[in-house]
């Protein structure tokens, strides 16, 4: 039998796993458009994925790019933070998705605003899908933002307090000792039974 302080488990709230489960979604997302590309590229649009090469070009309102390739490495190492428990995937995670997604809706307004490019935001059907990502994209930037404040950590416990055990050294006492009470005069022996 061990005697010594109590560990703690890392904690796993603080909304965590919706941040882990919003991070692949947002991966599941790019890898769909850049499933849309190879599609219609062939593998030799790999090259301008990993960002080695721009020979390749779809005609599309989205494509994926280097800078795709490295967000998605982001949003991985998110999620397997998000999942373990780290505590530096909720700062990352705003940071991250709001950068894009603010990109994101900017690249959806101008393409709102702009008549050639309002009419081709909808037709064909895949500019639209691929237009949906754009609009995944800032959702989930506002959600996260909403999980990380809503779920503030709370201020960090007080260590718990160490059972008493005869073997361990004297603890602290909550009160200061009684003193003992100053010595009196000689008290009188008792009388005699008979006196």
């Amino acid at each position: 039998m061990a005697f010594g302080p109590v560990v703690q488990q890392r904690s796993r709230g603080g909304g965590l796993i919706a941040i882990g489960v919003l991070m692949l979604v947002q991966l599941a997302s790019e890898l769909g458009v850049l499933a849309y590309d190879v599609a219609q590229k062939g593998p030799g649009y790999l090259l301008t994925a990993v960002g080695l090469s721009y020979a390749e070009y779809v005609d599309a309102p989205v494509g994926f790019f280097g800078y795709d390739t490295g967000y998605c490495v982001a949003l991985t190492a998110l999620a397997i933070g998000a999942f373990t428990g780290g505590r530096w995937v909720r700062p990352a995670a705003v940071v991250l998705t709001s950068v894009t997604g603010f990109a994101s809706l900017t690249q959806v307004l101008n393409q709102v605003v702009f008549e050639a490019s309002r009419r081709t935001f909808a037709e064909p059907v895949s500019h639209l899908w691929l237009n949906m990502t754009l609009l995944l994209t800032v959702g989930i930037a506002i959600a996260v933002a909403a999980v990380v404040g809503a779920t503030r950590p709370a201020a960090p416990a007080a260590p718990a307090p160490v059972a008493f055990h005869p073997y361990v050294p004297a603890q602290r006492q909550a009160h200061p000792p009684i003193p003992p009470t100053p010595p009196g005069p000689p008290s009188a022996p008792p009388a005699p039974p008979n006196a």
